[in-house]
C-alpha cells in the first residue's frame, strides 16, 4: 500500500480543483478504479490571490504548514514509513519542494517525522507547476483593485515568490535539484 496525496494550485481548493464539470471528482471517484492499493489525500489551504480577508502567508509558511500537517496525519494513522506519490498543480508543486527541500534539511533526531515524509516520498506528478515562475503582471492590476482596497486585498507575499526568474524560485531550483533525482518525476504542462 501507498499514499497518493494531491495539492492544489493558486486559486483553487483541494476538492473543487480535481472535480470536472459532471462533478466527478477523479481522485475519488476514478482513481480508486485503477489503483486499488492507495489512500488517496487532498491537503488545502488558502490559495485565493485576491478578495476579502484572504490569508497574508508565505511560501515558507505554506510549506512548513503543509509538512507539519501531513506528518502528523501519517503518525496518527500510523503510516510514517508507507511510500508517497504526490500530485502537485501550480502553486502546489511550488510549496511541495519547498517542504521537500526543508523535510530533507532535517534529521532523525530532529522532526524525524518530517523527514520520513521526504525519505518517504517515491514520485511526484508535476501539473502546470511554474518551476521558473510566471508572468504575474495581471495579478497587480486586477481592474478596480484601488477602488475596492478597503476591502480587496492581493497575497503579494505569494506572487512576489512567483514572478518570473524570482531570486527565490531560483534558490528553491537549486536547493531541489540536488535532492530531485530520488524521485521518479512526471512533468505536465500545457502549451497555448
Amino acid at each position: 500500500p501507498f499514499s497518493i496525496v494531491a495539492i492544489h494550485g493558486l486559486d483553487g481548493a483541494s476538492e473543487a480543483s480535481f472535480t470536472a464539470k459532471n462533478d466527478v471528482l477523479w481522485l475519488r471517484d476514478l482513481l480508486p478504479t485503477v489503483i486499488t492499493n492507495a489512500r488517496i489525500l487532498t491537503y488545502g489551504y488558502d490559495a485565493r490571490t485576491r478578495g476579502e480577508n484572504i490569508s497574508q502567508l508565505d511560501l515558507d509558511d505554506l510549506s512548513t504548514d503543509f509538512i507539519a500537517k501531513l506528518s502528523t496525519f501519517r503518525v496518527h494513522s500510523h503510516t510514517q514509513r508507507r511510500p508517497l506519490i504526490f500530485i502537485a498543480h501550480c502553486l502546489g508543486g511550488i510549496i511541495l519542494k519547498n517542504a521537500l527541500v526543508y523535510a530533507e534539511a532535517t534529521n532523525d533526531r530532529h522532526l524525524p517525522d518530517h523527514k520520513a515524509v521526504e525519505s518517504s516520498t517515491f514520485g511526484i506528478i508535476y501539473l502546470g507547476t511554474p518551476h521558473q515562475g510566471m508572468d504575474t503582471t495581471g495579478w497587480d492590476r486586477f481592474p478596480l483593485r484601488k477602488l475596492f482596497s478597503t476591502t480587496y486585498q492581493t497575497n503579494n507575499k505569494i506572487m512576489k515568490h512567483l514572478r518570473l526568474s524570482s531570486e527565490r524560485l531560483q534558490h528553491l531550483e537549486t536547493r531541489y535539484t540536488a535532492i530531485s533525482g530520488k524521485y521518479s518525476t512526471i512533468f505536465c504542462y500545457a502549451s497555448y
